[in-house]
């Protein structure tokens, strides 16, 4: 599922950072107008002729998208943490050297503020936060049961998906850490869409 996050690719002249800051603004908004507010979106939805919970299936997918941004922050750390302890025995004279590599090759995740972060525990399948929204989703419009049968459908099967891909990583840790070293361009995209794939 994860690849090297500085190989995402920079689209419509927006960088890596300032689409990581937009993404977390965004999805502040959808909280605070969506998930903690009771209003009535059959009005918008008919004005845009947006089927019957459109809007909710569009939050379900933006809510899913940062569940995945986060995932992709804590596979980061933990790829940085093995990388600091395998260099931990380096010589003291190097350190200088180390120093301005490791600030000259940060990637895109690393220059955003930290403050707008909401990785609590990086070795968790899915941050607290991720979690209650996706609770949010499904009981948003618990009345409509069909719809909330729909969303809460589509959350199951989208958890199982992080679950396959991050047990199969726990499992075959050398396998996936020799793929991604022979593959570094791979799009991740198509890692996302095919989380059983073993990249062979």
């Amino acid at each position: 599922m994860f690849t090297e996050l500085e190989n995402i690719e920079v689209t419509q002249g927006m960088s890596a950072e300032t689409a990581v800051t937009f993404l977390s603004r965004l999805m502040a908004m959808v909280d605070v107008l969506v998930f903690a507010s009771s209003l009535n979106f059959s009005e918008i939805e008919a004005e845009k002729n947006m089927s019957s919970g459109g809007l909710m299936r569009q939050c379900l997918r933006l809510v899913c998208c940062v569940a995945v941004r986060n995932c992709l922050e804590c596979r980061q750390r933990q790829r940085d943490r093995g990388s600091k302890s395998s260099h931990g025995s380096s010589k003291p004279q190097e350190a200088p050297q180390s120093v301005t590599a490791t600030a000259a090759s940060k990637t895109p995740l690393e220059n955003v503020p930290g403050n707008l972060s909401p990785i609590k525990d990086p070795d968790r399948l899915l941050q607290d936060v991720d979690i209650n929204r996706l609770r949010a989703v499904v009981f948003r419009d618990v009345d409509d049961s069909k719809q909330a049968q729909f969303l809460a459908l589509a959350v199951v099967y989208f958890i199982s998906v992080l679950m396959v891909s991050k047990y199969r990583d726990i499992l075959e840790p050398q396998r996936e850490t020799a793929r991604t070293g022979s593959q570094p361009g791979r799009n991740i995209r198509q890692e996302i869409n095919s989380p059983t794939s073993t990249g062979t």
